[in-house]
This record gives structure tokens, C-alpha cells and sequence, in this order.
């Protein structure tokens, strides 16, 4: 029985120990010049559509549930984001040329498709990221007509 509480005050302490390595959080301004709304003619319900299923890991700006502060679920988010944003950053969507931005609007064009994004994972908690086959159709319809500049 003692043993036992050595294991877990061991635990304990490793978990709090833990709670030292932050990760940076994204959190920059979503109304730069440079974004995806300020340079493409996008409806209100795409930009509701963006801010609820696409802008906490594909901008410069994330809202974190609470859960997110607290590791390792904090470096397991941070690394979905970094990784998001890696692929697509909306925020930044001027830095990219013509040619990629036509290639990234096909692509979110077939993954709401085929309903890989949002991710599953996200959608978990994340209830209003949920879409309707009628706004799926909409939104992946709308992705692949806008003309890039």
C-alpha cells in the first residue's frame, strides 16, 4: 500500500512538472490586409462558415478551449495548429502566389467534401464547426469558383 502512494505522488509530480512547458499560443489579429476575407469577396456565411471550422487552426488566431492549457493536451493542440498553419494560413493568404492559391482552394473544396475537415477530433468539441450536407455542398461549391488573384 505505501508503494501505491509513492507511484502516485511520483505521478503527481511528474504532472505538475508537466505544467511548466507552455507552448506559445496563436492568438495574432484576424484583420489584417493580408486575410482571406479582406481579399476575396467571401459571403457572410462562408465567414461565419471559416470563423467556426477553420480559423482556430488555419489563421494566426486561435481561441483555446480550456482544456488546451493543460498538458500534454496543450502540445498535442499546439501541434495541430502549427501544423494547420503550415498547410493553410488564411491570415496570411496574399503571401501566397496565384498558382496556390488556386491549388489550396481546390483542396478545401474536396476535403469539406469528403468531410475531412474540420477533423473529426475538432468537430468533437467543437459542435458548431458541424455542417449539413445542403452547407457542405454550398461551401465546397463556393471553394472551387473563386477566382484568385
Amino acid at each position: 500500500m505505501e508503494s501505491l502512494k509513492y507511484i502516485f505522488f511520483f505521478f503527481l509530480a511528474l504532472f505538475l512538472v508537466i505544467q511548466l512547458k507552455v507552448p506559445e499560443k496563436n492568438q495574432g489579429d484576424l484583420d489584417v490586409v493580408t486575410s482571406f476575407v479582406n481579399n476575396v469577396d467571401t459571403p457572410n456565411n462562408v465567414k461565419a462558415m471559416l470563423t467556426n471550422a477553420c480559423y482556430d487552426c488555419h489563421s494566426n488566431n486561435t481561441k483555446y478551449p480550456w482544456y488546451a492549457d493543460v498538458a500534454p493536451i496543450s502540445w498535442y493542440v499546439a501541434g495541430h495548429v502549427e501544423d494547420g498553419k503550415k498547410r493553410l494560413n488564411f491570415t496570411e493568404w496574399q503571401n501566397y502566389s496565384k498558382d496556390e492559391k488556386q491549388k489550396k482552394l481546390e483542396k478545401i473544396s474536396n476535403l469539406i467534401k469528403r468531410r475531412w475537415m474540420p477533423m473529426h477530433e475538432y468537430l468533437g468539441q467543437h459542435p458548431e464547426a458541424l455542417m449539413s450536407n445542403d452547407e457542405i455542398a454550398i461551401y465546397s461549391e463556393w471553394f472551387s469558383k473563386v477566382e484568385t488573384q
